[in-house]
């Protein structure tokens, strides 16, 4: 069977659990967190879904066993002390983090070490690769001389979900981003998640000489996230939404699409990992540098913003 430890069960763990279930993959299933109520909750979801695995739960992390699968979905301030430890006392074939992977610039590079000691290859997930109106998309556009993007919404999270697209047109346009601009930040404020600062305001973003893009975050009620692509004298609009949809500009008819909740990118994920031993999410290597970046760029600012401020601030 496979050997699986998801570390975190609050309201995106709980789905990476519910995904791994309805794989239907036999496995055994570590869950590990040491909140109370976060454990009870995910023990009762199990009773509801029909399953072949056997499920360990725990508020202390295991050790001294063999992963063929490892999940952190805690909340990034201390993410790199999870990982370590997971890494250090047991054996880890595949690790999933989540983005923002770590909200510190130190801890990159020394992360970089420990997976390399351990052998673990490491995903990050940012899982619109998995898309198939993305993976059409990119048939158009990875290959284009030039490109500009804007991205736009309101209150959609700009600090703690840009990742998402700076990799979506890393992907889409097969470029790594090397300047990002906070300049234009603005209406810092506390997240909903306890401890953490989010932000309005506008993110630009450059590619060498090919390309720029616009990621823009307003106030208002959420109502999706709109996207241009420009590239080549073509135009791709995309809207995210609950009914989504694709427009080409060489097409009359928009396209309907859908967007892929967790439960079924990481059941997709898993499957890939059991069958293939390889999935679609970007390795912790290919993202490294453009994450760094970011993360960098969001301390400058910070620093800037609230000097007076002895306290760490922090993103998730």
């Amino acid at each position: 069977m496979n050997q699986v430890i998801i570390i975190g069960v609050g309201k995106l763990g709980v789905r990476h659990l519910e995904a791994i279930l309805i794989s239907q993959i036999p496995s055994t299933i570590w869950v590990v967190d040491t909140n109370k109520d976060s454990v009870s909750m995910a023990d009762q979801l199990t009773t509801h879904i029909n399953h072949s695995c056997d499920i360990n739960f725990c508020m202390v992390m295991p050790d001294k066993l063999n992963f063929d699968l490892a999940i952190i979905a805690t909340n990034s301030k201390n993410r790199f002390e999870i990982a370590k430890e997971l890494l250090i006392n047991n054996s880890v074939k595949n690790l999933i983090l989540e983005k923002i992977v770590f909200p510190v610039s130190s801890e990159y590079s020394k992360f970089i070490n420990l997976i390399d000691v351990s052998g673990t290859t490491c995903f990050v997930n940012l899982p619109r690769r998995l898309f198939s109106h993305y993976d059409l998309v990119r048939s158009f556009t990875a290959n284009s001389n030039s490109f500009e993007a804007k991205i736009e919404g309101a209150s959609w999270g700009l600090l703690s979900n840009s990742l998402h697209f700076i990799d979506l047109i890393h992907f889409l346009f097969s470029e790594e981003c090397s300047i990002i601009d906070l300049s234009r930040l603005t209406d810092f404020f506390p997240s909903k998640r306890e401890g953490y600062m989010e932000a309005n305001g506008k993110i630009q973003l450059n590619y060498a000489n090919r390309g720029k893009v616009l990621i823009e975050c307003t106030e208002g009620d959420f109502n999706g996230i709109s996207i241009l692509l420009k590239f080549d004298g073509k135009e791709i609009e995309i809207h995210e939404k609950l009914e989504g949809s694709m427009k080409f500009s060489w097409e009359s008819n928009p396209r309907k699409i859908q967007s892929l909740m967790v439960t079924n990118t990481t059941s997709m994920i898993f499957k890939q990992l059991v069958k293939e031993t390889k999935c679609n999410l970007p390795t912790y290597n290919e993202i490294y540098k453009e994450h760094l970046l970011f993360i960098r760029e969001i301390e400058k600012k910070i620093q800037q913003d609230f000097a007076h401020n002895e306290n760490q601030i922090l993103v998730t």
